[in-house]
């Protein structure tokens, strides 16, 4: 910056000394010989990378992309799932690097077994995770999509739909195979067949009981003792100790 002014300042100098020798040359040394005027501002700085002829090389850094994962299980929302497709609810993902534990390490840092997750991801093959592939969303949560009793009729004669997430109730009552929410009737043991309920798996809805029925229970209309050759009812036929097998079996002595 001093350098520059120095530099006009003995310009201006040399402009005056010609003028009073040759005052004629004034106006030409003068347009000829000043610089041009300061604009005020400073030429910008920039770091530049200089090739083998000394020209100026741009100095940017490229960094590849990750690429797109893609599903194992496509992701769909609940109205686009068939009946007996995968519903998965939560996937995880795999990175760059995979191998033959990496179906146990997402198994085990999701809470499922390691049989689940085969069940949900059919692509992958047991016992050695054969299949995977990295950059890849696989299924930890999730469920075989059941038939859906929209209509309101459920169980057995009617291809096993269930009632739960229906509006019109979420209980299968075994009496009228219609789903409701009647705490006393629809959803009640020993009625209910399916859905926010025991169900008949826990508590019988045909009067069968005991282990040679899968361990059903009696409840409500049934009785509440299992006789020994599986059937509900109350009474002694039922309850005494030498016929009953579970629920309130009487004692015969103290």
């Amino acid at each position: 910056m001093w350098s520059a002014t120095r530099r006009s300042a003995a310009v201006l100098a040399a402009a005056i000394f010609t003028l009073m020798i040759n005052p004629s040359s004034c106006c030409e040394f003068i347009t000829t010989t000043l610089p041009p005027a300061a604009t005020g501002a400073c030429k910008p700085v920039t770091w530049e990378n200089k090739n083998d002829n000394g020209a100026a090389t741009p100095t940017t850094t490229s960094v590849a992309p990750r690429p797109t994962h893609t599903y194992a299980v496509p992701w769909k929302l609940g109205s686009d799932v068939q009946e007996g497709e995968i519903f998965c609810r939560y996937h995880a993902k795999t990175y760059e690097d995979v191998g033959p534990n990496e179906c146990a390490r997402l198994a085990d840092r999701y809470g499922l077994s390691l049989d689940k997750f085969y069940f949900l991801n059919p692509t992958l093959v047991a016992p050695d995770c054969g299949g995977i592939r990295p950059w890849t969303s696989y299924c930890v949560r999730g469920f075989i999509e059941p038939v859906r009793a929209y209509d309101g009729w459920c169980g057995p004669d009617h291809r096993d739909a269930t009632c739960i997430g229906m509006d019109r109730g979420q209980c299968c009552n075994s009496e009228t195979w219609r789903c409701g929410d009647r705490n006393d009737e629809d959803c009640a043991p020993g009625i209910c067949y399916e859905g926010v309920c025991w169900g008949h798996k826990v508590y019988t809805t045909d009067g069968t009981c005991g282990e040679q029925n899968g361990g059903r229970q009696c409840a409500g209309k049934w009785g509440d003792c299992c006789s020994k050759d599986g059937r509900c009812g109350t009474g002694d036929e039922f309850c005494a100790e030498a016929k009953c097998q579970s629920g309130n079996c009487v004692c015969d002595h103290v």
